[in-house]
């Protein structure tokens, strides 16, 4: 038995893995950037085999990452984590910076970057681990990193309990954000036709109710 609720247990982060290729910029989130070894000093960045990035970077053979601090927002999270850059520039009107390999990486909303060069891969299946050689490390400010379960309690609001109030509950199919009437106060089938998920943008069409 599997009870993949347990894995949110696991404790990561939530970074932004960038890349440059012939002159195009890109980036995806991801939640696996760990040290494994000091001297030499490498770490690991895993990346999903289906990111625009993941192709980028087994061309380029380098990574930047960006690792986003608790004053992320979440419209950052969102450009970066539910939406693709073949459809779109995602570091267009984002500031950001270049590191000393020529990726870009984020000013705003973040702890630290780091400049990584890919010295080998590992294959494991839908996702492949780059294992890398530290180029840069800097830290940009003193706000703490994220952590992936506060990104999910940032996700999920820090609203007020509903108390006495009832109502359904709507998944996004997309980003897992949920909608929920008694706190919204207003009931999902109200809102206007062109309301979008706050987080990834997605329309009322990518929601689903939770069954109680």
């Amino acid at each position: 038995m599997v009870d993949y609720a347990s894995m949110y247990q696991l404790n990561c982060g939530l970074f932004v893995a960038s890349t440059a290729w012939e002159g195009k910029l890109n980036g995806c989130v991801v939640n696996t950037v760990l040290q494994v070894t000091y001297e030499p000093l490498k770490c690991i960045v895993v990346i999903d085999k289906k990111n625009l990035t993941h192709d980028m970077v087994m061309k380029s053979r380098s990574i930047g990452v960006s690792v986003f601090s608790e004053e992320v927002s979440l419209e950052d999270i969102g450009r970066f984590g539910f939406s693709s850059g073949r459809e779109q520039d995602k570091f267009d009107g984002v500031p950001y910076t270049l590191d000393v390999q020529g990726n870009p990486l984020l000013t705003k909303g973040v702890s630290a970057v780091f400049s990584f060069s890919v010295e080998e891969t590992v294959d494991v299946g839908t996702h492949t681990v780059f294992v890398c050689a530290v180029k840069q490390a800097e830290t940009v400010s003193a706000s703490p990193a994220i952590t992936y379960r506060q990104y999910r309690d940032k996700k999920l609001g820090n609203k007020a309990p509903a108390g006495d109030k009832e109502g359904d509950v709507y998944l996004c199919t997309v980003c897992k954000y949920e909608y929920d009437e008694a706190k919204e106060g207003v009931p999902f089938d109200e809102l206007p036709d062109d309301w979008v998920c706050p987080i990834c943008k997605r329309p009322k069409s990518a929601f689903k109710k939770i069954e109680k």
